[in-house]
């Protein structure tokens, strides 16, 4: 029923995730942080995916469902870990974004370009363009990479720029029946209409930032997938979100997947 996803000329597949973040300004251990950091939010989402492979091609479209505020149990939640560990306990969430209920909607359409693929031996290129409509983040991002590895499965999926490229997020839709394993890198930027966990809620007031119109990146890692499994390391390098923000955003992150 959704647009340029066709079951009769291709595979159709559908995901569902559940996911919390939580967003804190440079310094936790102040009550009232600076006007002019990032303020503290919680996000509770549920996302559901349904994406369209026909030839060489993907379309993705993304629902997320959720809500932003103290509903989220983000400060609980980091409150906790920190204590466990023994860090420094966040004491600014009583200035967090107040509850405000999410909705969004993103398309996003990846082409699939070899190079090599010979006796296993892959290499591709995987040029990316999406656009998001919603409360939480409303804009358009173009990126692409490249990846070389063995026994590369088809590129299926949906894939949200804003947290960089992820390859298994692309892929993991697909069963590879062999052991594939690869090296990826590459980059791109998106648009900036509204960003909520910068830009703040829009049906209520609260605490904000001038969000940079335009974001770069900068993404590289390693994959493993074998039968439904599926593994990513990925480092991602980001360019300065919003106006006032003092250092560069850099970070890693572990995907693990299961397809059925």
């Amino acid at each position: 029923f959704l647009p340029f996803i066709d079951s009769r000329t291709g595979d159709v597949y559908v995901g569902a995730s559940v996911g919390q973040e939580m967003f804190t300004p440079d310094d936790i251990t102040v009550a009232d942080p600076p006007l002019d950091q990032q303020p503290y939010a919680g996000v509770l989402f549920l996302d559901f995916t349904f994406a369209g492979r026909d030839v060489n091609q993907c379309s993705g479209w993304k629902l997320r469902l959720g809500a932003v505020g103290p509903v989220s149990q983000a400060d609980a939640v980091q409150t906790e870990f920190h204590e466990l560990i023994d860090d420094d306990v966040p004491e600014g969430w009583d200035t967090q974004l107040p509850t405000e209920p999410l909705l969004n909607v993103d398309y996003n359409l990846v082409f699939e370009l070899n190079a090599v693929r010979s006796e296993g031996l892959g290499v591709r290129f995987i040029p990316v363009v999406g656009m998001s409509v919603g409360n939480y983040f409303t804009g358009g991002g173009l990126a692409g990479h490249a990846e070389v590895g063995w026994n590369l499965p088809d590129t299926v999926g949906a894939l949200s720029l804003r947290q960089g490229i992820d390859p298994v997020g692309l892929i993991a839709a697909t069963r590879n029946d062999r052991v594939s394993v690869s090296l990826f890198g590459g980059g791109g930027g998106f648009l900036v209409g509204h960003y909520l966990p910068l830009d703040g809620t829009v049906t209520r007031e609260s605490r904000s930032v001038d969000s940079e119109p335009i974001v770069g990146f900068l993404s590289t890692g390693a994959s493993l997938r074998a039968g439904s499994f599926a593994l990513s390391y990925i480092l991602s390098y980001f360019s300065k979100r919003y106006e006032t923000q003092e250092t560069n955003d850099d970070f890693g992150r572990v995907t693990v997947s299961w397809s059925f």
